[in-house]
């Protein structure tokens, strides 16, 4: 089927939802794969659109690529692998040995966790999106998440220039009952911040939350602080009777902040206007009540996508990034519209655009009492060359030799080398954590995300945590040999490898839905294979389901909680 096709009708079923969910689904094409996150009640239209255009593969099929991706022609974990220093650790433990692990985790979790602070571990994120809204908040919902079509270049981009240089209504939810016995106590690894006395929260052994944009809106809209606070107080209470010991907060989804900074715009997200503030500092509010309930907080930002068209032209003028737009011929290319996600973009080639994204992960982490920052897979939008073709013509006219593909490559290990040691001149002990996407192949061939340096090397990140959101029976990335995968690729010892496993997928897969405990079984598999830790997206999937989920919601609640706080 042509891929084009493919895209409308996923698209087209998406567009026609009444409630909003969200899960990653994974089809062939002609052009490879195209990862979709749907938004859709209309779970037979969905799942109608996804079965017409997958083709089924063998899990053995899935483990074999594996196994070849380290000597395939395109670009896999071999090539960026083999300049891993000496410190390199292979982690494909076996079932035994890590049977043998959980057995002594339980009697010596006091021991692991002092261990722990002298190394690193902690946080990780990831993705997609489940909630129950009117239908102008759904349409908010699917806007940003239709960037999530992408194993295609697109056809009819319809790019313009843009630079810098810095000086809803409310949701309606269903809520899933919250676990009301006390959590038992978890090990706690802290570090003490000898630079002014900076208590750092951070966990040998990694239980995460992704809090989106989505969970902080509905929250807010409370329109007060302190029914913020309250609102985020029982997040924390319900996150701690799972099992959680870490939050993965969005902070900056669209080149905008939910925070009060000097470089980015309010985000819409937080009082409903572009640039306008909501009268106090959200996370001010969630750094305070979390760190109450001992929960590390990490600071989750999108460093290169921006705003729709319309939130772009709403942003109020002083801003680098609405500088860059209002001027494309002075600033061409800095923020680039993207027609196959219907947002901008900022560019990855352009050094003003990393120091931009790197000022506000400083600002971040010295403003405000986080443990962590956090990036997703948003990294370069889409393959096509005209994405950054008069950069790319730049960096070759002054001499550049590298194909535009390790060139864009580059420019994102760039950025993440960047983050992180602005992470680390602020504080050593704060923790920075990338988690891209499930599908290993596509952060080359999609993403130019070098995933395989960043934890063969050191000084990239902390922790690792791919969004494997797929089921057991997924025809093209089973689960188990889809997470098996990441957990054999060469590592440094000072780099966790985190499983990012998805809640989500139960409002739109028939896998998820009809297997109740399937993501706890995921969680156990995944330490059970020597994963450091398991990242949970999203919150309001299991405690503020769509319409009609709240009983499947509880119940898989129920069975993450007797293996998370086991």
């Amino acid at each position: 089927m042509d891929s084009s096709i493919i895209k409308k009708i996923i698209k087209g079923a998406a567009l026609g939802a009444v409630a909003a969910a969200s899960v990653f689904v994974f089809v062939s094409s002609s052009g490879g794969e195209i990862k979709a996150d749907l938004h859709s009640a209309d779970k037979e239209n969905v799942r109608a659109a996804a079965v017409t255009v997958t083709t089924a593969t063998s899990s053995a099929a899935a483990s074999a690529a594996v196994t070849s991706a380290a000597t395939s022609g395109s670009r896999s974990a071999a090539a960026s692998v083999t300049s891993a220093s000496g410190t390199v650790k292979t982690t494909a433990k076996t079932t035994a040995k890590t049977t043998a692990k959980k057995t002594a985790k339980t009697t010596s979790k006091t021991t692991k966790a002092t261990a722990a602070k002298t190394t690193k571990k902690t946080t990780a994120k990831t993705t997609k999106k489940t909630t129950a809204a009117s239908e102008e908040y759904i349409e908010t919902e699917q806007e940003l998440y239709n960037e999530d079509l992408y194993n295609e270049p697109q056809t009819e981009a319809n790019y313009e220039y843009y630079e810098e240089e810095q000086p809803v209504t409310e949701a309606v939810t269903t809520a899933a009952p919250a676990v009301t016995t006390q959590p038992p106590v978890r090990e706690q690894s802290e570090t003490v911040d000898t630079q002014g006395g900076r208590t750092v929260i951070n966990y040998a052994e990694m239980k995460g939350m992704w809090v989106s944009v989505f969970e902080l809106q509905r929250l807010m809209w409370a329109g007060s602080e302190q029914g913020f606070r309250s609102g985020f107080e029982e997040l924390c209470r319900n996150s701690r009777s799972l099992g959680i010991n870490t939050l993965i907060v969005h902070a900056r989804a669209m080149g905008d902040a939910m925070y009060e900074s000097g470089l980015f715009a309010w985000s819409d997200f937080a009082s409903g206007t572009v640039g306008r503030s909501p009268g106090y500092d959200p996370f001010r509010v969630i750094t305070d009540v979390a760190h109450s309930y001992g929960l590390s907080v990490h600071a989750w930002i999108n460093p290169y996508r921006c705003g729709s068209p319309k939130e772009m032209a709403e942003m109020p003028n002083g801003y680098l990034i609405k500088q860059w737009f209002n001027d494309p011929d002075k600033y061409p290319e800095y923020v680039q519209y993207s027609e196959f996600y219907g947002k901008y973009w900022l560019n990855p080639g352009i050094w003003s655009v990393r120091s931009l994204i790197v000022k506000g992960v400083q600002e971040l982490v010295h403003n405000y009492d986080i443990d962590g920052v956090h990036i997703d897979d948003y990294f370069y939008p889409v393959p096509d060359n005209s994405f950054d073709e008069k950069t790319y013509k730049n960096y070759v006219d002054v001499g550049g030799n590298m194909p535009l593909a390790d060139w864009r490559l580059s420019n994102c290990t760039a950025t993440v080398k960047a983050i992180y040691d602005a992470v680390k001149a602020e504080n050593s002990a704060l923790m920075f954590g990338i988690a891209p996407q499930g599908n290993y192949e596509n952060n080359y061939d999609y993403m130019y995300a070098d995933v395989a340096k960043w934890i063969a090397e050191t000084g990239f990140c902390d922790y690792m945590a791919p969004q494997i959101y797929f089921g057991y029976n997924n025809s093209r990335k089973p689960f188990l040999s889809t997470m098996q995968q990441w957990l054999s690729l060469p590592r440094d010892s000072s780099v966790s490898m985190m499983i990012g496993i998805s809640p989500a997928s139960i409002e739109l897969n028939d896998e998820f839905y009809g297997d109740v405990g399937i993501t706890a079984r995921e969680v156990s598999d995944s330490f059970a294979c020597g994963a450091d830790g398991v990242i949970l997206y999203r919150y309001d999937s299991l405690f503020a389901p769509s319409q009609g989920y709240a009983g499947r919601a509880a119940n898989e609640a129920a069975a993450l909680t007797r293996v998370l706080t086991e």
